[in-house]
C-alpha cells in the first residue's frame, strides 16, 4: 500500500501513499479502513494529533499560485493580488513570518516532541504558511532529536494538477513520481486530463512537494465518472474522517491562519483552505485555533465602556486598517486572522496581549448557582466577571455579516474595470449582487465558528498566552466554558429535589431512632421490673409491667404503620442518586457525555 521513495535531503526513510479518488472514498468509509491505512503508514501510537489546515495568502503563495491577471481570478480568490501579499510592505510580512516561526519553534515542535504527536499538514509548503513554517523550523531544530524526530508528520495534498504544471525537471514531485509504481500507473491518465483541461496551453506553476516531508499522502482528484481533474471532495472527506477517527481516543488540535478560499456553500468542501473545512473539523469535536499574526492597535479600545462600544470601536479600527492596505494596492484577505481578532472583541477584552485561556481565563471565576442564574437572566455570562458581558447572538451575527461584506467590498474595489463592465452587461451592477452567494456563505461560516465552543484564538504577539492556551486545549477537555441558562435552572431544580429528599430523610431518621431508643428503654425496663417481681411481689409493679407491655405493643404498631426506617433509607438513597446525577451532569460523563455533532 505504501512505497519507499528517495530522500534527497538527509538520506533517511521516506514513504508515499498514492490514492485515487475511489480509494480515498473507500478508506474514509469506515474506521477499520482508516486504521489499516495508519498501520500501513507504520505510524506509532501518538498521544496528540495536530492538524495544520491549509493557510494561504502570503507573498510566496500569490507569487507561485496566482500568476495570471487579476481579471482571471475566481470569486473564491476575491481580494488576492498577483505577487503581492496583504501587507503594507516587506518588513511587515517578514515580521509576521518571524512571529509564526517563533510560535512553531517554541510551542508546536516542543509539544509534538513531548507527546509523540501525529502532525497533519500540507505537502506543498508554498501553498500553506503553517506547513512551510513547520518544516522550516524542523530543519533548523532537527539536530535536537537526531535523524528520527519523536513525532510523525503526514504531508498531504490534492494539488496534483498544479504539480504537473511545474515543468522543473529537478523538482521533488518528479523524483517521487518516478519512484512510485502506483503514481506511474496513473501518470498517463493525469497527463491526458491536464492537457485536456488547459487545451494543451498549460500555465506554469512552481508548486512542489516538500523535500523535508516524512510521509506523503497524495490523492489524484480524478472524478471516477466524469473523468476530470480537481474533484477534491474525497480528499477533504478522508482528512475529516481521519481526524474524526483519531479524535475519538486522542486529543486533537486544529490550527489555521492567513487567507481562506471563499466559495459559495455548494463548493465549500471542495476547497481545502476554505472556512467550511475548518468549521467541519471544529464541529467534529476538535478544538479549532485561529492564529492572528498582526499587531492590532489597542489605544482606541481602552476607552470602551460596554460590549457594544467595544465592537463599534474595533470595527472603526479595522476599517482604518483595511483602508490603509487599499491605499497600497492590496486588500485585507486574511479572514482567519480577522475572525481571531473579532472573537476576542466579542468575548474577551480586545487586548491581543492578554489571551483568555479555556480553563483559567481572565474574567472567569467560580460563582454560586444563584449568582450564575442571576447573571444569565441579565444577559451576562454565568461565570464571566470581566469588564464586559459576552456578546449577544445578535451582535455575533451582525459582526459576521459585516466582516464578510467588508472582505468582498475591498475585493470589489480592486477588480479591474473590464470585469465590472462585463458584470454590468449581465445585469450585475453592485458588489452585493456580484458576490451575493459568496457573502452569504462566508457570513454563515464566520458566525458558526464564532459561536462554536471548540473555537479559540490567539495573537502571536502574546506567545506566553499561546503556550498556556495550547497546553490546555490538548488535555482532551470536553467541558463547556460555562453552563447554559436552561442547564442552570435544571441544576437548581435538581438541588432543590436533593435538599427536599435529605430534609425528609433526616426527619424520618430522627423518628426511627427515637422509636428505636424508646423501644430499647422500655424493653430494658420490663426486664428489670420482671426480675424485681420475682424478689418483691407487688401489685404496683405488676400494673407498671402491664402498662409498659401495652405501651411497647402500641409503639411497635406505630413503627409498623409509619415505617420511618424504610422511608429514611429510601429517601436517603434517592437523594444520593440525585446527587450522583447532578455531578455526572456537571462533569459531562455517563449519559451526559457530550457527543460530537456534525
Amino acid at each position: 500500500m505504501t512505497e519507499e521513495v528517495p530522500d534527497d535531503g538527509g538520506g533517511g526513510r521516506k514513504r508515499l501513499l498514492f490514492l485515487t479518488n475511489s480509494q480515498a472514498e473507500l478508506i474514509s468509509g469506515s474506521s477499520a479502513s482508516l486504521q489499516k491505512m495508519l498501520d500501513a503508514l507504520e505510524i506509532p501510537r501518538p498521544k496528540l494529533v495536530i492538524n495544520l489546515l491549509v493557510s494561504q495568502g502570503s507573498t510566496d503563495y500569490v507569487t507561485n499560485e496566482i500568476l495570471g491577471e487579476l481579471a482571471a481570478l475566481g470569486k473564491a480568490d476575491a481580494g488576492l493580488m498577483p505577487r503581492r501579499g496583504p501587507f503594507a510592505g516587506p518588513d511587515e510580512e517578514r515580521q509576521a513570518i518571524e512571529m509564526l516561526d517563533h510560535f512553531m519553534a517554541t510551542v508546536i515542535l516542543p509539544l509534538a516532541a513531548q507527546t509523540n504527536a501525529f502532525v497533519l499538514c500540507s505537502a506543498c509548503p508554498n501553498t500553506c504558511m503553517l506547513s512551510s513554517s513547520l518544516t522550516r523550523m524542523l530543519s533548523v531544530h532537527r539536530s535536537t532529536w537526531g535523524r528520527e524526530p519523536p513525532f510523525t508528520i503526514l504531508s498531504t495534498t490534492a494539488s496534483v494538477t498544479k504539480l504537473y504544471q511545474n515543468p522543473d525537471e529537478a523538482s521533488v514531485w518528479r523524483g517521487v513520481r518516478r519512484a512510485s509504481r502506483a503514481w506511474r500507473q496513473r501518470d498517463r491518465k493525469i497527463l491526458e486530463l491536464v492537457h485536456a483541461k488547459f487545451d494543451d496551453e498549460i500555465p506554469i506553476y512552481r508548486t512542489d512537494l516538500d523535500p523535508n516531508a516524512m510521509i506523503y499522502l497524495v490523492v489524484d482528484t480524478i472524478h471516477p465518472k466524469r473523468e476530470r481533474l480537481g474533484d477534491k471532495k474525497p480528499f477533504n472527506r478522508l482528512m475529516n474522517e481521519l481526524l474524526r477517527y483519531l479524535a475519538e481516543t486522542l486529543p486533537c488540535l486544529t490550527i489555521k491562519t492567513g487567507h481562506s478560499d471563499k466559495p459559495n456553500l455548494d463548493k465549500a468542501t471542495q476547497h481545502a483552505s476554505s472556512l467550511g473545512v475548518a468549521m467541519e473539523t471544529m464541529l467534529s469535536g476538535s478544538p479549532l485555533l485561529f492564529l492572528d499574526m498582526r499587531d492590532r492597535p489597542m489605544s482606541p479600545l481602552i476607552e470602551a465602556t460596554d460590549r457594544e462600544m467595544l465592537i463599534s470601536t474595533a470595527k472603526k479600527a479595522y476599517e482604518k486598517h483595511c483602508l490603509s492596505l487599499l491605499e497600497t494596492g492590496v486588500a485585507e484577505t486574511f479572514d482567519t486572522m480577522s475572525i481571531s481578532y473579532f472573537h476576542d472583541v466579542l468575548f474577551g477584552d480586545g487586548d491581543i496581549r492578554n489571551t483568555e485561556t479555556h480553563q483559567g481565563a481572565k474574567g472567569r471565576k467560580l460563582v454560586h448557582l444563584h449568582e450564575a442564574i442571576r447573571r444569565a437572566e441579565e444577559g451576562r455570562g454565568a461565570t464571566h466577571d470581566g469588564k464586559f458581558a459576552p456578546a449577544t447572538v445578535q451582535q455575533i451575527n451582525q459582526t459576521a455579516l459585516w466582516l464578510a461584506t467588508r472582505f468582498f467590498s475591498d475585493a470589489w474595489e480592486l477588480l479591474p474595470a473590464s470585469v465590472k463592465e462585463e458584470a454590468a452587461a449581465a445585469g450585475v451592477t453592485s458588489m452585493m449582487s456580484y458576490y451575493a452567494d459568496n457573502i452569504t456563505a462566508l457570513s454563515v461560516h464566520i458566525r458558526t465558528i464564532l459561536n462554536g465552543r471548540n473555537f479559540h484564538h490567539v495573537n502571536l504577539y502574546d506567545i506566553d498566552g499561546a503556550v498556556r492556551l495550547v497546553g490546555e486545549l490538548v488535555k482532551l477537555d470536553r467541558l463547556p466554558n460555562e453552563t447554559s441558562y436552561q442547564g442552570l435552572l435544571l441544576l437548581r431544580s435538581a438541588w432543590c429535589e436533593f435538599d427536599g429528599a435529605m430534609m425528609n430523610a433526616n426527619k424520618y431518621k430522627l423518628r426511627s431512632k427515637l422509636i428505636f431508643f424508646m423501644h430499647l428503654v422500655i424493653s430494658v425496663t420490663i426486664i428489670i421490673i420482671g426480675n424485681l417481681l420475682l424478689v418483691f411481689p407487688s401489685t404496683q409493679l405488676q400494673h407498671a409491667l402491664y402498662g409498659l407491655a401495652t405501651f411497647i405493643t402500641v409503639l411497635s404498631g406505630l413503627d409498623s404503620l409509619l415505617n420511618p426506617t424504610r422511608r429514611w433509607h429510601q429517601l436517603r438513597s434517592m437523594a444520593c442518586s440525585m446527587e450522583a446525577t447532578i455531578w455526572m451532569y456537571r462533569a459531562r460523563v455517563g449519559r451526559f457525555q457530550q457527543v460530537s455533532s456534525v
